[in-house]
């Protein structure tokens, strides 16, 4: 997602993962807080893509993500570790609110 913000959809167990991507370079991973989707940061993705790879993930249960009957903050943990994981990402800046 190089000129533009993509929304992408990464398996992790159990279910899986939305997120918001663009740019190349050093990986910012922004994660919304409760009831936000990662949308919530689509100004900031587009400010930093000139620099960075920016990624903003919709929690499990929010936004575009899986929607179980119950999601808990270890799922949120596991799922943010699970998406750094598929997408291979290394030396990272996690901001969240």
């Amino acid at each position: 997602a190089k000129d533009r913000i993509e929304s992408k959809y990464v398996t992790v167990a159990p279910g899986g993962v939305t997120y918001l991507g663009k740019g190349e370079g050093k990986p910012l991973v922004f994660i919304p807080g409760l009831t936000f989707s990662g949308e919530i940061f689509k100004n900031q993705l587009e400010y930093f893509s000139s620099e960075y790879r920016v990624i903003a993930i919709d929690p499990r249960g929010q936004g575009y993500s899986a929607k179980p009957w119950m999601a808990t903050t270890t799922d949120s943990g596991r799922d943010v570790a699970g998406l750094i994981d598929a997408l291979g990402l290394k030396d990272i800046v996690l901001i969240g609110w």
